[in-house]
């Protein structure tokens, strides 16, 4: 599939536990660079990101293997994400 190592360095910094939530990803691969990869525009995934919640699985899963990354690992990158987001709207620290 995709070959940037990006990929492959972003897979490691998880496994280590380095990177804890969804967004964390994109401060190693630009998401403009996984949107393109994933065959979708920018803005849409920009707002997918800032909204985790309106992802749908399937575009969840083929992150997955974007990242060589097992399904349930994406989940719950997202899911601290959610929890993140969600901690941030409601004004609790």
């Amino acid at each position: 599939m995709v070959e940037d190592p990006r990929y492959i360095a972003a897979k490691r910094m998880v496994e280590q536990g380095d990177i804890s939530t969804f967004n964390q990803l994109f401060t190693i691969i630009p998401k403009s660079i996984v949107a393109a990869d994933m065959g979708t525009q920018n803005v849409r995934f920009t707002t997918l990101m800032n909204h985790i919640e309106k992802f749908t699985l399937q575009e969840l899963f083929m992150l997955s293997k974007l990242f060589s990354l097992d399904e349930k690992v994406i989940l719950d990158l997202a899911f601290s994400q959610y929890m993140e987001q969600k901690k941030s709207k409601t004004g609790k620290s």
